[in-house]
């Protein structure tokens, strides 16, 4: 690094997110789940009332599913990535 002052001796800016925009809500959750799985009784006071309507977007996008082993009724989502439809 050739000017680590540039980096290190500056304020470190503010950044601002819009919480209500779904796309990147969706893009929030999907990381979330990437590192530990959702779970909507858990989790949605956290990430927000947006939270139920992002994860059904994901599912149909394929990012976010089930573990086979959960029942139907388990509220756990584990990302699986981006799913390729042929």
């Amino acid at each position: 690094m050739k000017a680590p002052q540039k980096l290190f001796m500056k304020p470190i800016e503010h950044a601002q997110v819009d919480a209500s925009n779904e796309q990147v809500v969706e893009q929030h959750l999907a990381c979330a789940a990437l590192e530990h799985p959702l779970n909507v009784t858990h989790d949605e006071a956290y990430l927000g009332s947006g939270m139920q309507s992002a994860i059904v977007q994901l599912v149909k996008q394929g990012q976010l599913g089930r573990h086979p082993s959960n029942s139907q009724q388990d509220n756990s989502w584990h990302y699986i990535g981006q799913q390729v439809h042929r």
